[in-house]
């Protein structure tokens, strides 16, 4: 194959991929649509399945794409009888297809990557699978499941979380920015998909309206040319006239100055007064037409980045089904303003928290059947995603579930221990602010934490990600009548708008969308709390530091004045930061530090300002932080006691290899260190010793670690010990397990790391 085939199949390939997605949306949404009323079985719904899938198996045909031809064949065929009334639903059927779409979106994913995350005997059990759908091997017995319901048709590609099955197989490795745990949402494209988001498709009505914006410049080129040209005269006016008052000068007689100063100097000066003003106006209406030129381009073009929420919120009902099945609870989904449209760069960063907020509402918020029974509720949960356009060019999305509500005790209680507030602060706090401390770095009312949830770090990471975009995030909550939360995001990315600052003799610029007000306080209204100095505004009890200190710059002197000017910057919380001077506000692009300085922290990019002078613009989130005095997303616990002797660690392992080389991790961390070959050597040595934490296997002879676990925590004497559960069992029974015998972590073998383990280690001491 020559070269220029090659970029013709490159491009087919390209094609194939956005086309294939299409495909593969409309049949796991029509998948979704029959489950929900398999009895009557919507024979126009099957049509669409069948037809859409013998579409992506022609077209893989093509191409010589084997796998994908493959697995559409055997999904054909099923269909291919289920309409003919050769073969009716059967229990496996909805589970077996689903798990071949969830392989057929990562096989089209890598399309055009080396990267391949199927294995061959993956596609091999699968089809296999199929097969014996097909001809009618599947278990008869209908087992139990929980009907999951959605208020109306949505078109959806492939679903974001793995369907789980009776037997024993092999994991798919989804795509990063796919997976999501309970407690941290991921952003990390492959190069797969960078491929794919490097195209979008644009309607033709709207190019042709950015065609027409950019010939309009045009015109203003050409004016802007013929008023260079008029300046380059007036400028050899102004040297013509230097050298007349030069000859002037130091000309021979009074009578020849009075000539020269007669005859040239005021009627020049007049001419050139006049054509200076005449340009002046021109240029100002050139600029006035180039402004409102600009800013109708910038608009279309951004009108052109546009897309409906549909695109994103298609793949929730299935991530809603996966979640219920996972969970073991009824869910009705509803969702509203789908069509309206917002820049899709947002929608591509939004698409990790929302699933996050929604895997959040699903897991932690919506009660089990039983839990609902009890209550007094319908045993059906219910969630509600709603688009809607709000004042002054914003989106708002709500997500809204039926669920037990907030515990306000427990958060404040996990924010006290992650001193995200100090007790004094957390009984002066508004419900509204007891609400926004679960976004707090670190803050997790997890019973237990594992290597994906506890650590208090994705709802901050979601605040974070929302904050960023220019958007805020609100919760409101009913004890026992469930949690809204309330998304406001610009309908397009803006240009850069900034509060110019000065701190120190240097300028900064805070970003516009993070500032909540400009104030002047007085050394009077500034009271202490713990260290910490404060102020009042409007009801609400806000710290105060100097922006300079917390940048390191020199010893800022501005609390010797009597007037301090304050600039209140908001994320989730309110800080207020004393500057030397306010220099107005900005607009202007942002351009990155570069990797050279890329570990520059509280730096966003920098800013060319009129002037032409640089100014760094400051990242909001990690200033706060700084602010707060938290460096990291976890606290910085310490590995030795308040009298100066280092925290005790007990290890019960039984591999000698695994054993010396965690030990190894921890001694490194800074941390005394005994170890034990089991269970029943653990316990037996906390009879003797003191210890400050204990780190366990679970599959140990004698007595394992569940065991271990709960023998601790019913003994009066040991039950205040944190125990940590570091194992290669990942089934959420065995999760539960350790839940139950009264663990404080779980951390999974599979994906340990050091890290993970010493942070744990310092959160529990």
């Amino acid at each position: 194959m020559n070269k220029s085939d090659e970029e013709f199949y490159k491009e087919l390939l390209n094609d194939f991929r956005e086309e294939g997605a299409e495909h593969l949306q409309t049949i796991v949404n029509g998948l979704l649509d029959v489950e929900k009323d398999r009895k009557s079985g919507d024979k126009e719904m099957l049509e669409t399945i069948f037809r859409e899938t013998h579409s992506l198996k022609g077209a893989a045909r093509a191409l010589d794409l084997k796998n994908i031809e493959s697995l559409c064949m055997a999904m054909e065929s099923i269909m291919h009888k289920i309409k003919d009334g050769e073969l009716e639903f059967s229990p496996g059927f909805f589970d077996g297809f689903f798990e071949a779409t969830d392989i057929l979106e990562v096989l089209l994913n890598e399309i055009g990557s080396t990267k391949q995350s199927v294995a061959e005997n993956r596609i091999t059990k699968i089809t296999s699978k199929l097969k014996n759908l097909e001809q009618g091997k599947s278990t008869v017995k209908k087992p139990h499941r929980k009907k999951i319901t959605s208020s109306k048709k949505e078109s959806g590609p492939p679903a974001q979380e793995k369907t789980s099955h009776p037997e024993k197989e092999e994991p798919i490795k989804k795509e990063p920015e796919t997976e999501h745990s309970s407690d941290e949402p991921k952003s990390t494209p492959d190069k797969a998909a960078q491929q794919q988001s490097e195209s979008i498709r644009v309607s033709l009505d709207k190019l042709n309206e950015i065609l027409y914006s950019a010939e309009e410049l045009i015109t203003s080129k050409a004016f802007l040319k013929f008023q260079v040209q008029q300046i380059d005269g007036l400028s050899r006016e102004v040297t013509r006239l230097k050298r007349q008052i030069q000859d002037w000068m130091h000309g021979d007689s009074e009578e020849g100055k009075a000539s020269v100063k007669k005859t040239s100097f005021t009627e020049s000066l007049n001419k050139l007064d006049s054509d200076l003003a005449h340009s002046t106006r021109q240029l100002e209406e050139l600029q006035r037409v180039n402004n409102r030129n600009v800013d109708d381009l910038n608009f279309k073009v951004r009108k052109a980045m546009m897309q409906p929420f549909s695109s994103m919120l298609s793949v929730i009902p299935r991530i809603v089904r996966d979640l219920s099945k996972e969970h073991e609870k009824e869910i009705e989904l509803s969702m509203e303003g789908e069509h309206i449209e917002i820049d899709r760069r947002i929608l591509e960063q939004m698409k990790d928290p929302l699933i996050h907020l929604i895997r959040n509402s699903i897991d932690h918020g919506i009660e089990t059947t039983e839990e609902r029974k009890k209550a007094g509720k319908n045993t059906k949960g219910h969630l509600t995603i709603k688009v809607s356009h709000e004042a002054g060019q914003k989106i708002g999305v709500t997500i809204q579930d039926d669920g037990k509500g907030l515990d306000h005790q427990n958060i404040i209680n996990a924010a006290i221990k992650n001193k995200a507030v100090s007790q004094s602060e957390a009984g002066a706090l508004t419900e509204s602010q007891i609400n926004q401390l679960i976004f707090a770095s670190g803050v997790s009312t997890s019973p237990i934490i594992t290597d994906v949830s506890g650590r208090g770090l994705g709802m901050a990471i979601v605040a974070e990600k929302i904050n960023h975009l220019g958007g805020k995030i609100l919760v409101d909550t009913t004890p026992k009548k469930g949690t809204t939360f309330r998304i406001e995001l610009p309908q397009t990315l803006a240009t850069f708008s900034g509060i110019l600052v000065e701190a120190s003799g240097q300028r900064f610029l805070l970003p516009t969308t993070s500032v909540f007000k400009a104030v002047k306080v007085s050394k009077q209204e500034i009271k202490p709390v713990e260290s910490k100095n404060t102020f009042r505004f409007l009801n609400e009890t806000i710290s105060l530091v100097t922006l300079a200190d917390v940048l390191g710059l020199r010893k800022s002197k501005n609390f010797q004045n009597k007037q301090l000017q304050v600039m209140i910057v908001e994320t989730t919380s309110k800080t207020g930061f004393v500057v030397d001077k306010v220099l107005g506000e900005y607009e202007g692009m942002v351009k990155p530090l570069g990797r050279q300085l890329k570990h520059v922290n509280k730096m966003e990019g920098a800013c060319f300002l009129g002037d032409g002078s640089v100014v760094p613009v400051l990242q909001v989130e990690e200033l706060m932080e700084a602010a707060r005095g938290v460096s990291s997303g976890s606290p910085q616990a310490q590995s030795v006691t308040a009298d100066g002797e280092q925290k005790k660690v007990l290890y019960a392992e039984d591999s000698i290899t695994v054993r010396n080389m965690v030990r190894s991790h921890i001694e490194a961390a800074g941390f005394e260190v005994s170890t034990a070959v089991d269970g029943q050597a653990a316990y037996e040595l906390l009879q003797k010793e003191a210890f400050d934490l204990v780190v366990s296997d679970i599959e140990m002879p004698r007595m394992n670690g569940f065991e271990l676990t709960s023998k601790i925590k019913k003994d009066n004497a040991l039950s205040h010990l944190p125990v940590i559960l570091v194992t290669s069992l990942d089934s959420k029974a065995d999760r539960d397990r350790g839940l139950e015998s009264g663990a404080n972590a779980y951390i999974v073998k599979s994906s340990f790391e050091k890290s993970n383990l010493i942070d744990t280690i310092k959160r529990l001491i």
